[in-house]
């Protein structure tokens, strides 16, 4: 005999509900690092091996200045604004 809620088992609904809220947080994380790269300038990284955990990170891009999001990507999404109001952590 198992347990059901609106006709589904326990378990499937447990599931659903854990996998929307981590894409909730992980969508609200990206949306933060999103907003916090438009407010400064960030280095551009140099290659994948720029991204590999303890390679060293340029202090500036190789042209010496930083890169700003310019353009359509400057202004805040609509996912952004959704996911940051969706999840209460962030």
């Amino acid at each position: 005999m198992s347990v059901r809620i609106l006709g589904l088992p326990v378990v499937f609904v447990t599931i659903v509900l854990m996998a929307v809220a981590i894409t909730v947080f992980f969508g609200a994380w990206a949306a933060d690092a999103r907003a916090q790269a438009r407010m400064q300038g960030f280095p551009m990284a140099v290659g994948a091996e720029a991204m590999l955990p303890g390679a060293p990170v340029p202090a500036v891009a190789p042209s010496g200045a930083t890169q700003r999001l310019q353009g359509p990507e400057a202004e805040a999404a609509w996912w952004e604004k959704a996911f940051l109001y969706a999840c209460p952590l962030h």
